[in-house]
């Protein structure tokens, strides 16, 4: 027996809710000091809109910011003292959607410049959002979070994205407290941002959304990318399918030489042996390889299935 009172897990919810909104309200605060317009997506507006208070938990932020201010954006968060990758930073791999910016234990932020399923573009996405927010009053800041509709959106391509049970279950409670109107709002919106291949995804992930999907009529054909995540992708399932992508061999060969010899510093990051003299960094460069090579046979037979299933679904 853990001697807790029947209120202290929901107490706890509750307080690690205002922890991660405090972060939030602060760092909104400082970018609207410096001009940049943002979106919070999930965290509050899920709370608001879908549960009770206590009853759902979030740890980090998952900040939409304007497409042009992405590097003042960062330049924000530097300035609060959080650390992270940059959204504009190059490679060989396909776009990146979002950055987690850390500060020590604090809740971290997700920062966004737009979601995975849409295929709109950034500025697309932001327009069609934006109309879709109100103000409300978060530890003394005023922040923009989605409405309702828009919410939909975003936690239907989450549950696409993801695939697992954590991922569905906004999905599935929404299926039991929200109105096939708002379903068909949510829909138009997904269209308008082409993202409504990976919001049938995300719907048919459960067998309610699966009948709204079908009263909406809805009949994507989802891509290969779409169905892998639906299913929860194997390890370097979805760098193989992009691969598949490209269509110069140029790229391709750049990709793969950028995942099997990664710059010391990415793989120091990655790996505490590299961290051990040269010696160290070298057996974690080979450990890589064969972790690579280890995992190839499985990754490459779930592409093939996806992409399998999307060429079936597209001659229907």
């Amino acid at each position: 027996m853990s001697g807790l009172s029947p209120g202290h897990p929901r107490a706890l919810v509750i307080g690690s809710n205002l922890a991660a909104d405090s972060v939030a309200a602060s760092v909104v605060a400082e970018m609207e000091r410096r001009g940049i317009r943002s979106i919070l997506m999930r965290g509050p507006a899920i709370a608001q809109w879908l549960y009770d208070e206590g009853e759902r938990s979030y740890y980090d932020a998952d900040l939409l910011v304007e497409p042009a201010a992405i590097a003042s954006a960062e330049e924000a968060l530097i300035a609060l003292g959080f650390r992270g990758r940059s959204l504009l930073a190059g490679g060989y791999g396909p776009p990146v959607h979002a950055e987690l910016w850390l500060r020590g234990e604090d809740p971290p932020i997700d920062l966004h410049r737009t979601i995975i399923g849409v295929e709109a573009s950034d500025r697309e996405l932001w327009n069609a959002l934006a109309e879709r927010t109100q103000s409300v009053a978060l530890q003394g800041a005023d922040v923009k979070i989605l409405d309702l509709v828009g919410l939909l959106l975003v936690v239907t391509l989450h549950a696409a994205q993801h695939g697992f049970e954590a991922a569905t279950h906004d999905v599935a409670v929404a299926l039991q407290r929200v109105t096939i109107a708002d379903w068909e709002q949510s829909s138009a919106l997904a269209a308008r941002v082409r993202a409504i291949a990976a919001f049938d995804a995300g719907l048919r992930t459960l067998p309610a959304g699966r009948e709204v999907a079908d009263r909406l009529g809805l009949a994507a054909e989802p891509s290969p990318e779409t169905l892998l995540r639906a299913v929860v992708a194997p390890d370097l399932a979805l760098g193989l399918n992009w691969v598949m992508e490209l269509r110069s061999g140029r790229a391709r060969a750049r990709f793969i030489l950028s995942k099997l010899f990664p710059s010391a510093d990415q793989i120091r990051s990655r790996s505490s042996r590299a961290r051990r003299g040269r010696l160290g960094l070298a057996s974690a460069y080979v450990a890589r390889i064969f972790w690579l090579i280890s995992r190839a046979p499985r990754a490459l037979g779930a592409v093939r299935h996806a992409r399998r299933r999307a060429r079936e679904r597209s001659a229907r």
